[in-house]
């Protein structure tokens, strides 16, 4: 493949434009961003759109598994906050950290 494929995820955005070269995939891709509350442009050439496909579901995994994981240190971690220091500096860090998140995840590398 000479041309590369691009993908655009917005967040707070509507209006995802899919195309994949596969009809089901295109569908469920947009009903997830739909779901999720983001706009996803993705275009993939139509030539090769296996390996294209492969590297957004690539994507998408890297993304959950990072949510996963943040869901699951996310309690103990506020619990310790709230003990040592206070409820107040435990809500301010569980308001600050998602930020945090949504800017590593703003561009993630093909």
């Amino acid at each position: 493949m000479t041309e590369t494929g691009a993908a655009r995820v917005e967040l707070g955005g509507r209006g995802s434009r899919v195309a994949t070269g596969v009809a089901v995939l295109d569908h469920l891709l947009e009903e997830l961003a739909d779901a999720g509350g983001f706009a996803l442009t993705l275009e993939i050439a139509p030539d090769e759109p296996e390996a294209e496909v492969e590297r957004a579901g690539a994507a998408l995994g890297f993304q959950q598994t990072a949510l996963a994981v943040a869901s699951s240190v996310a309690p103990p971690v506020f619990a310790v906050v709230a003990e040592s220091a206070s409820w107040g500096v435990a809500f301010g860090l569980a308001a600050i950290l998602p930020l945090a998140g949504a800017g590593l995840m703003r561009r993630v590398p093909a």
